[in-house]
């Protein structure tokens, strides 16, 4: 979460102090690996204070805002299946059940394939030729010890020939890993 951006928008928000009882500072560490011996090619660790971009669990940062929000403002489960921009501003929402509703704010967080992104733009999603396969190891430091010293406490990476392996360090003994690669869309 960036100082001059994330945190600036939390600070507005009166999020702050929130925040950073969640922030992890020591997040900020990246380790670049040799993709064959694991041998540690760069090495670059927080100076001591420094909180210019420390990071926070997804999760976290969801639940920090939705509590800040008043009762019934976020509604779950109701598929959007479009949206209409209405000439005052606002916008209607049209469910998969078929009902509609206005709004004066929409934030369109539905992924690559949004309902939300065509009242704003034409533009369309299109597949670059790199594929990712996220993984998820909880208790990490306890059941995959070695696995945990190699990522550390904040993101390692390593390269070769076009493919790509990363794992970020989360809380709670948990690690968040992908595989990046060359692929046909449908591979």
């Amino acid at each position: 979460m960036h100082a001059d951006t994330g945190q600036a928008a939390l600070r507005a928000a009166g999020l702050f102090d929130r925040f950073r009882a969640l922030a992890r500072p020591e997040g900020q560490e990246w380790r670049t690996l040799d993709p064959a011996t694991a041998d540690l090619l760069l090495h670059e660790l927080p100076a001591d204070g420094d909180e210019d971009r420390p990071e926070i669990d997804r999760g976290q940062l969801r639940g920090l805002i939705l509590e800040s929000l008043a009762a019934g403002t976020v509604r779950w489960d109701r598929a959007v299946s479009g949206v209409t921009q209405l000439g005052d501003g606002t916008c209607r929402l049209h469910f998969g059940d078929g009902t509609t509703e206005d709004f004066d704010l929409v934030i369109g967080a539905d992924g690559a394939w949004s309902r939300v992104r065509p009242a704003l733009s034409d533009a369309t999603p299109d597949y670059t030729g790199v594929a990712f396969v996220e993984i998820g190891i909880d208790d990490v430091d306890v059941r995959h010890a070695d696995f945990a010293r190699l990522v550390g406490n904040g993101t390692m990476v390593a390269l070769a020939g076009g493919k790509a392996l990363f794992a970020q360090r989360n809380s709670n003994g948990h690690i968040r890993g992908y595989a990046a690669f060359r692929a046909p869309q449908d591979w």
